[in-house]
């Protein structure tokens, strides 16, 4: 199964619009993004293309999956999957993977792009060691 590089991103979001805002932001600060506007969508990615560096989702991804089951099922294949998680609700009120990092909507666009570098190398330092 083919591993994708260590500085890509699975970028899963409903809202077409944000999608395409955040990828572009993403790729101006040299991450290679690939986007789905939802879960099953990004599992059919991951299967293949592998393992992204990180992926980052949306927690409600409109009718079907949600990022929190979209997270769980990658697991059960890649058990070390580091994530970013955005949502509305106060990350206080959510159990979190110890793998996952989280931001509360709104956030400004230089707390994402450190979620997505943190993430991105803690996937690299696992799978490198």
């Amino acid at each position: 199964m083919p591993v994708m590089p260590s500085k890509s991103v699975l970028l899963v979001e409903d809202d077409e619009l944000l999608r395409e805002c955040l990828c572009e932001m993403l790729n101006d600060v040299g991450l290679q993004v690939t986007e789905a506007a939802d879960a099953v969508e990004a599992l059919e990615r991951m299967n293949i293309d592998g393992v992204p560096g990180v992926p980052v989702t949306g927690m409600m991804l409109g009718p079907g999956m949600s990022g929190r089951a979209l997270i769980a099922a990658a697991r059960l294949r890649w058990p070390e999957l580091h994530t970013v998680l955005m949502n509305g609700k106060d990350a206080a009120k959510l159990t979190i993977h110890s793998g996952n990092r989280f931001l509360g909507k709104p956030f400004n666009m230089d707390a994402l792009i450190q979620a997505v570098t943190e993430g991105v190398k803690s996937a690299f330092e696992l799978r490198s060691a």
